[in-house]
């Protein structure tokens, strides 16, 4: 148990007690209970507080294992990571609230895959690894992405077949064939 649960000697003045007793132990009683719920509430916020350090302990530990690549140069990176982010701030200045956000969010985004790529890499493992529905939602939308890809070449080839087609036949026609 906690030190607060110790009981609390309360020495009371005799004289206030013979002359008011009902006050003397509700003050006592009062004292008490206040007492006991501070260390109840001190005991609790004890428990939390060590939940949340161990918590904190074991992400940084995995972060550490399994994200950070240990042969990036990270001072010199970080501050072209800030640079970049401040770049894209400033591209977006005259822009709204919500395009300005965008813009240089992934102006820092951009510029953190350029500068640690392997860390860039071990993320999105990591992220793949420990949250599989969305390593089943970026295959779906890469496999989408594909065939969009796929579709748009095959549109293009045919315009450009049907230009050549119709660019024939013009020359056809002026040179009189």
């Amino acid at each position: 148990m906690s030190y607060y649960y110790e009981t609390e000697e309360v020495n009371n003045n005799p004289e206030l007690k013979s002359n008011f007793p009902w006050l003397a132990d509700r003050i006592h009683e009062g004292r008490s209970s206040i007492f006991h719920a501070l260390g109840y509430v001190g005991l609790k916020t004890e428990n939390a507080f060590g939940w949340f350090l161990s918590t904190e302990r074991k992400t940084i530990s995995t972060a550490k294992n399994e994200v950070f690549s240990s042969d990036e140069r990270k001072l010199p990176g970080v501050a072209y990571v800030v640079v970049g982010g401040m770049a894209g701030n400033i591209f977006a200045r005259n822009r709204i609230a919500p395009a300005r956000w965008l813009i240089t969010s992934l102006s820092t985004a951009a510029t953190f895959m350029f500068c640690f790529p392997k860390t860039s890499k071990n993320i999105g493992a990591f992220v793949e690894k420990r949250f599989p529905a969305i390593r089943k939602q970026r295959m779906l939308v890469l496999e989408q992405t594909q065939k969009n890809i796929q579709n748009a070449q095959k549109s293009m080839t045919s315009a450009v077949e049907g230009v050549q087609k119709h660019y024939e036949n013009a020359v056809k026609k002026i040179k009189g064939d």
